[in-house]
């Protein structure tokens, strides 16, 4: 069986560093707007409905976004634990030519670097 570095092999190379300090910094940011984005339509949603049902009291904004928050965590879970992957898959599958043979060529690789290792395990034990 091959072998593969640990995600911990890469510490070094990819978070130590005055270069990589900077690009996590990025990533953060990053994802701190798409978060904002996001809530913005959480926020235009509730809005939309406190003006479709034609509510007066403020607290009921309160209450919907209260009440929408487990809500959207529950589906945010749902869909990282079991969306994700199949979603991943189709999109591999049918969406992309070259990512479907990319995926298969690296599984040829790898079995392909197995069987030499094996020859060669062989071929040093004689």
């Amino acid at each position: 069986m091959s072998e593969f570095k640990k995600i911990e092999a890469y510490l070094p190379e990819y978070w130590e560093g005055k270069t990589n300090q900077i690009v996590r910094l990025w990533v953060y940011l990053n994802r701190g707007l798409d978060v904002a984005n996001q809530l913005k339509y959480v926020i235009a949603g509730i809005l939309a409905l406190y003006v479709i049902l034609k509510f007066t009291n403020p607290v009921w904004i309160v209450v919907m976004f209260v009440v929408s928050l487990p809500i959207l965590t529950f589906i945010g879970r749902w869909h990282l634990y079991k969306a994700a992957k199949p979603q991943e898959y189709i999109t591999t599958i049918k969406g992309s030519v070259i990512g479907y043979n990319n995926y298969n060529m690296q599984i040829r690789v790898v079995e392909l670097l197995e069987q030499i290792l094996k020859k060669l395990n062989e071929k040093n034990s004689v």
